[in-house]
């Protein structure tokens, strides 16, 4: 009941200006590995589980992906200052062109529409970030080079794998010319401040955008629990939480199968992504995009991010990929054999390597959660460890049979480089004797 002596605060009464929504959905299928038992070492070089991946996909698409985007393009259509951001990983790309390829055009139809802004990230939807500078800085070169071929556009905003954020990814993303991140607004990073405000990164010319982490939450984790205190969670209550907060803008950041395979068509999901941009406009709030948000608005300080953050955990830290000592042998060996294996030109060996770097695989491996993840295909962190070992076991034979280990990085590159020289030379002359 309203209490008429104490009514609740309305911005709109002393001409507050009201938060600008970002809603920013993520989609993203791991290439999932098959059975891969140490005897087909040296044997079988074909690594994945094609059945899974398309069979998660297609359910995933017919229950989540295609009815979301088709609903966020009804809801553009019906309302011109609708905005919407998303992420696509190269993994999940892939395999809608090869099972799903209407969904490559949907994505294209809201591209057009000018109200949707593509965010980058590294192609493998891995942690090289972490581990390898150079890596992180190629797979940025990789994943712009791939959206602009197939969506016609070159992100400018960042959002790594579960958002995770340093301030030595910033360096790297703004030298790929990067002028924002989307990352976590983690407590250890902001203390007071709200994360409902621009910020500066450590490196000159990159803006920081934080995730509002208890709206995002209420949607992913208690839209439809019983159990919950927000049950049952409304279009209502999610205003009712941005009208009591000042700052610029809310970040809202969800993976898109939220709306459809976490919370089913059955429990008014895509009813309440309807109502948003109506019930936003009857109270003042517009829905805008990190870019928007970069260009436009001031930011209010400069946020240190010395070990990075991610969404993820407690801590909001890496350790749920990073964590224990099985990770730390994956990670070593692929920052081992990393500037070797980016000297080839083998694109089979290239497309494996992007791969096995992928962040499920090392989410599988975590001890944290005492057992598998909700979506390891795996009966045991151990279980999975061995299978992608056994399988990089295989990687690593094949990356050494065509570059032999006694071959140094710096010989090796300069043996490239002078057959890339003749076989140019050798162009040249049969070019010239066509003549």
């Amino acid at each position: 009941m309203t209490d008429l002596y104490n009514p609740p605060f309305d911005k709109r009464l002393l001409h507050l200006p009201m938060i600008q929504i970002i809603l920013h959905f993520y989609l993203h299928q791991p290439f999932r590995l098959k059975n891969y038992p140490f005897f087909n070492i040296g044997s079988d070089h074909y690594y994945y589980d094609d059945f899974a991946n398309e069979e998660i996909l297609r359910q995933v698409v017919d229950r989540s992906y295609r009815p979301a985007l088709e609903l966020i393009e009804q809801l553009i259509e019906a309302h011109p200052d609708f905005r919407v951001a998303l992420t696509l990983s190269g993994s999940v790309l892939t395999q809608m062109e090869l099972h799903t390829p209407d969904m490559i055009q949907l994505l294209k139809r809201l591209v057009k529409s000018g109200r949707i802004e593509i965010l980058g990230e590294p192609i493998s939807h891995g942690l090289c970030g972490l581990y390898d500078e150079e890596e992180y800085a190629n797979q940025l070169r990789m994943y712009r080079t791939r959206i602009s071929s197939l969506l016609g556009v070159a992100p400018v905003t960042l959002s790594n794998p579960e958002l995770i954020y340093s301030d030595r990814i910033a360096q790297v993303a703004h030298s790929q010319g990067y002028k924002a991140i989307v990352t976590e607004g983690a407590k250890h990073l902001l203390a007071w401040k709200s994360p409902n405000y621009l910020y500066n990164a450590t490196t000159e010319g990159v803006s920081l955008l934080m995730r509002h982490a208890e709206l995002s939450d209420a949607i992913a984790h208690d839209f439809a629990r019983y159990d919950s205190p927000l049950y049952p969670y409304t279009t209502e209550r999610f205003f009712a939480t941005l009208e009591a907060e000042q700052g610029d803008y809310a970040l809202v950041s969800l993976p898109l199968e939220t709306l459809g395979s976490v919370w089913s068509r059955e429990t008014g999901i895509f009813e309440f992504l309807r109502a948003l941009p109506e019930q936003g406009s009857k109270r003042g709030f517009t829905f805008t995009t990190p870019q928007e948000v970069a260009t436009h608005c001031t930011p209010q300080d400069t946020i240190q991010a010395t070990y990075p953050v991610s969404r993820m955990g407690e801590e909001r830290d890496t350790s749920l990929w990073t964590g224990n000592e099985l990770q730390q042998c994956v990670i070593q060996k692929l920052e081992e054999w990393g500037e070797r294996i980016r000297l080839s030109r083998d694109q089979r060996l290239l497309e494996d390597w992007i791969n096995l770097q992928g962040s499920d695989h090392l989410f599988y491996m975590t001890t944290k959660l005492g057992g598998p993840g909700a979506f390891s295909p795996y009966e045991t962190p151990y279980a999975a460890f061995t299978n992608y070992m056994n399988v990089l076991s295989d990687f690593l034979l094949r990356v050494s049979a065509e570059y032999p280990t006694s071959m140094g990085n710096e010989e090796l590159s300069a043996l490239l480089q002078t057959i890339e020289n003749q076989n140019k030379k050798i162009a040249q002359l049969e070019a010239q004797l066509a003549k």
